[in-house]
C-alpha cells in the first residue's frame, strides 16, 4: 500500500514514451515504448488522462474521484495504485547533484518537472511551460498532436537547464558574447490531456483556466501545440488577465474566417478560422499577422483590428515598425509554417516563400526586448518522418529560446531605465 507520506508529497506522471489510442473496435489502448500495447478500462484511461500533467498522488486520486463519482471509496486510489504498479504511471523523485547542483530535469530545455499547484505557489519559478497535444481542429495534414513531446526532446539536445544551489546559471552566447537568462527559474508541468477529447471541449477549458492561474500568479506561460486552434483560449486568458492585449501572429495563414459573426465557437473553431473570435473579443485591441501568404476560395473577413504584412514585407522595416508600437501587453503566437519549408517542414500546411530563421529570428528579437510580452506559444510542428531527426524541432527550440532571452533582457532593461 502506499503510504500516508507518499500520499500527500509524492509527484506521480504517466511514464514517458507511452501514449493512448484507439483499438481497432473502439476500446481504449496504451501503447508502450516498446511498441507493445495493453488494453484499458475506462477508470484506467482516465487516470492515465490526469496524470499525463505530473501532480500529486492525492490530487489525481481526487481528479479521478471527481470523473467517477459512482465508485465505491477507495476505488480510484486502487486505480492509481495498479496502474503505479505495472509501471505504467512512474513517480518523479528530486536527484541530489553533487556540489548543490540541481540534477537535469526531463522538460524542456531539461528543466525539473512539477505539479501545476508548486509551479503556482511562492516563488518557485519565472518560466512555465505546458504541451496541448490537440488536433482536432485542423483541416492539413496531421501530427501536431506529437509537438509538444517532439521539441521537448529536441530542446534537451540543443540546451541543458542547471541550477547552482538554486538559481539558474542561464546560457552563455557565444555569438553575442553575453549570459542570458541567468537567474530565470523554468519548469515544465506537462501536457494538457486531450486523447478522447471532443473537438473544442475539456481540453480547452482545462487550458483556459490553467493559463489564467499561471498569468495571475505572475508566471510567464510558454505553450507548445498542437494545431494553431489551442491558440484561442490561450489569448482569451491573456486578454481577461491584460485588457487591451495586443496580438502579433507570425503565419503563413490569417487564420480568420469568412464572416463577421463566426457564431459559436464550440461548434466552428477551426486552426484556420479561431483568429475570428480572438479578433472579436472586446479585451483584444489589435492583430499583427507577419508572413501570411495562403491562397483563399473567397476573401476572408476583412476586421479592423486586424493589420497583415504578407510574406516578409515588414521585415525591411522590421526596427521602425516595433519602435512605432504602443506600450501595453503583447502575446505572441508562433505558427511554424511562417517560416519557409526549407527552415521547417514539419507542418501540417506547409507553403513555399515563408521567412528564413536569421529574419525570424531577427523580428522575434526585437519585438521581445522592446515589448511587454505577457505569453508566447509555438503551434504546428510535427514529428520527423525520420526517427531521431532533430533539425526542425531544434530550430524551433532555438527561437523560443531567443524570444525567452529577449524578454526576460526587455524587463531588466526597463526597470533599469
Amino acid at each position: 500500500m502506499l503510504d500516508r507520506v507518499l500520499l500527500k508529497d509524492s509527484l506521480l506522471q504517466l511514464r514517458g514514451g507511452t501514449f493512448l489510442s484507439l483499438t481497432p473496435d473502439g476500446s481504449d489502448r496504451l501503447n508502450l515504448s516498446d511498441g507493445s500495447w495493453i488494453s484499458l478500462t475506462g477508470r484506467q484511461t482516465a487516470a492515465i488522462e490526469i496524470f499525463a500533467v505530473p501532480r500529486t498522488v492525492e490530487s489525481g486520486v481526487q481528479a479521478l474521484q471527481r470523473r467517477m463519482p459512482d465508485d465505491e471509496p477507495g476505488a480510484s486510489l486502487a486505480v492509481v495504485m495498479e496502474l503505479l504498479h505495472q509501471a505504467i504511471l512512474e513517480t518523479i523523485v528530486p536527484l541530489a547533484a553533487p556540489d548543490g547542483e540541481a540534477a537535469r530535469g526531463d522538460g524542456m530545455y531539461g528543466c525539473p518537472t512539477s505539479c501545476v499547484e508548486d509551479a503556482l505557489s511562492g516563488e518557485s519559478c519565472d518560466v512555465v511551460f505546458y504541451g496541448f497535444p490537440y488536433e482536432l481542429g485542423i483541416t492539413g495534414g496531421k501530427g501536431a498532436s506529437g509537438g509538444p513531446t517532439f521539441l521537448r526532446q529536441c530542446s534537451r539536445v540543443s540546451f541543458d537547464y542547471v541550477e547552482t544551489e538554486g538559481v539558474p546559471t542561464g546560457w552563455w552566447n557565444n555569438a553575442d558574447r553575453k549570459w542570458q537568462l541567468e537567474g530565470i527559474r523554468f519548469r515544465d508541468i506537462g501536457d494538457i490531456p486531450c486523447d478522447g477529447a471532443e473537438r473544442n471541449g475539456e481540453p480547452f477549458d482545462m487550458a483556459y483556466e490553467l493559463h489564467l492561474s499561471l498569468l495571475r500568479a505572475g508566471r510567464f506561460p510558454v505553450v507548445a501545440g498542437g494545431d494553431h486552434s489551442v491558440s484561442l483560449p490561450l489569448i482569451t486568458a491573456a486578454a481577461n488577465v491584460r485588457p487591451g492585449l495586443r496580438v502579433i501572429q507570425f503565419d503563413a495563414h490569417g487564420d480568420v474566417g469568412s464572416y463577421e459573426e463566426p457564431g459559436d465557437w464550440r461548434k466552428n473553431c477551426t486552426h484556420g478560422n479561431f483568429m475570428s473570435w480572438v479578433a472579436n473579443n472586446p479585451n483584444v485591441e489589435r492583430i499583427y499577422q507577419i508572413g501570411i501568404r495562403n491562397l483563399l476560395s473567397e476573401p476572408s473577413f476583412d476586421s479592423p483590428k486586424v493589420t497583415t504584412f504578407p510574406r516578409n514585407s515588414l521585415l525591411p522595416d522590421i526596427e521602425a515598425f516595433v519602435a512605432g508600437l504602443p506600450d501595453g501587453p503583447y502575446y505572441i503566437t508562433l505558427d511554424v509554417d511562417c517560416l519557409d519549408p526549407a527552415v521547417i517542414s514539419q507542418t501540417g500546411t506547409p507553403i513555399p516563400g515563408g521567412l528564413s530563421y536569421h529574419e525570424a529570428h531577427r523580428a522575434l528579437e526585437l519585438l521581445c526586448r522592446r515589448l511587454d510580452v505577457v505569453g508566447l506559444d509555438l503551434v504546428e510542428l510535427t514529428e520527423p518522418d525520420v526517427a531521431g531527426d532533430l533539425r526542425e524541432g531544434s530550430a524551433a527550440a532555438h527561437l523560443i529560446f531567443h524570444m525567452l532571452a529577449s524578454i526576460f533582457e526587455g524587463r531588466r532593461e526597463r526597470v533599469g531605465s
